[in-house]
């Protein structure tokens, strides 16, 4: 799913309002029309992102068009084709395992119950800009 940035768009009766470009895999798409719940989350999901990317408070209702997949003009999108795995396993790779630095743990007040544990660790490969 894509949401494309807002534009202005003229409705037929000449009333201009605020557009966002969303563009759903036609498969994906197909499945959601199947059931009234499923497209009720869909759209729920979609105007959470567009709230949350756009900082903008949207009416949720909304119109799905019988005859038409979109108003106005589409403006040309680009859309990342190239399939790849969703899981990949890494089982083969070495586990690489570094030194393990010296730690020392410190309760305080050292007498009854800590307050505060105080970890020093050394750590002397790490390089700071701080010293």
């Amino acid at each position: 799913m894509l949401i494309r940035i807002f534009h202005v768009q003229f409705l037929s009766a000449g009333k201009g309002c605020t557009a966002y470009d969303v563009i759903i895999n036609p498969t994906f798409l197909k499945k959601v029309q199947t059931s009234e719940l499923f497209e009720a989350f869909l759209m729920t999901v979609l105007f959470e992102g567009l709230e949350q990317k756009y900082d903008v408070d949207l009416e949720r209702n909304w119109i799905v068009l019988k005859n038409k997949k979109s108003m106005g003009l589409l403006r040309e999108q680009y859309v990342r084709s190239s399939s790849r795995p969703a899981i990949v396993e890494l089982n083969d790779y070495p586990i690489l395992k570094g030194d393990i630095p010296e730690y020392e743990l410190i309760a305080v007040p050292e007498d009854g119950s800590p307050q505060f544990l105080v970890a020093r660790i050394q750590l002397p490969k790490l390089v700071s800009n701080l010293c």
